[in-house]
């Protein structure tokens, strides 16, 4: 298998792996605890991508600067507000590009999707909107 092609579940792990650490660390202790465990993870598993693929991903990349900064606000401030907000700038940010494609006319999903899929540009316009 090629180097930069790693297993599915490789990707399955890099990708929800942090999610599932902040999941389980937040039911078994507290948020503050999940939220630093969620940081770890996430640079964990930037690393491991980088060091198996010799890339990050872009989608990735960005959640794990906003985790990062919103997760040591969270800690920093002890103030739940910040993390809990995390899912909604990350969604508002991935909208905003998407629309700002369509409105010039490219199709930026396929840079945030890292080209797992292999669509036509209007297959990839039809999966935006």
């Amino acid at each position: 298998m090629d180097k930069t092609q790693p297993h599915p579940l490789f990707k399955l792990a890099t990708e929800l792996g942090p999610l599932l650490v902040f999941f389980l660390a937040n039911a078994r202790f507290h948020l503050f605890v999940a939220t630093g465990a969620f940081m770890v993870a996430i640079v964990a598993a930037m690393l491991a991508s980088y060091l198996v693929t010799r890339h990050v991903p872009l989608m990735a990349l960005v959640t794990g600067i906003i985790v990062i900064v919103f997760g040591t606000l969270t800690l920093v401030l002890h103030d739940e507000t910040f993390i809990k907000v995390k899912p909604t700038i990350i969604y508002g940010l991935f909208a905003f590009v998407l629309g700002g494609g369509l409105l010039f006319g490219r199709s930026f999903i396929a840079v945030l999707f890292d080209q797992m899929f292999n669509l036509t540009p209007q297959g990839w316009r039809i999966l935006t909107l």
